[in-house]
């Protein structure tokens, strides 16, 4: 699944990873990891590919256990653009501790099916000059 991060000296990163829907189960998985003194998640981007993503009910985002991002599948079809204000359950702003942490994505009620594609975009501020997040 292709990734990347961007860090620019505002101490902003901006770190992306693409999701196929089959591969969502309904236990958290962990597909970001962050390291260093803390990290601040201001904005959720998810975006759909043409296909868009299927099967689960909802699609969860947790950062260290807590849900900051869960948005109705039925709203992730195809060519599809949800954003931390406009999540249908939970979208809020998280603090991750400082350790290394892991943010995880889990569908809810079903495992995902079907070949789409959601490129999950964290929009991050960083509490220190060493702190980072990186794609697993």
């Amino acid at each position: 699944m292709p990734s990347s991060t961007f860090v620019n000296n505002v101490w902003v990163i901006v770190v992306q990873k693409d999701i196929v829907s089959s591969t969502i189960t309904t236990s958290d998985v962990a597909v970001f990891q962050t390291i260093g003194n803390g990290l601040i998640i201001d904005d959720v981007i998810v975006t759909t590919d043409a296909t868009g993503l299927a099967g689960s009910t909802a699609l969860v985002l947790k950062a260290d256990g807590r849900t900051f991002f869960q948005t109705a599948v039925s709203g992730l079809g195809a060519t599809a653009v949800k954003d931390i204000k406009n999540a249908s359950v939970t979208g809020s702003k998280v603090s991750v501790p400082a350790g290394t942490k892991n943010i995880t994505v889990a569908g809810t009620i079903a495992v995902g099916t079907g070949a789409g594609i959601a490129t999950i975009t964290l929009v991050c501020r960083k509490v220190d000059s060493v702190s980072t997040i990186n794609p697993l």
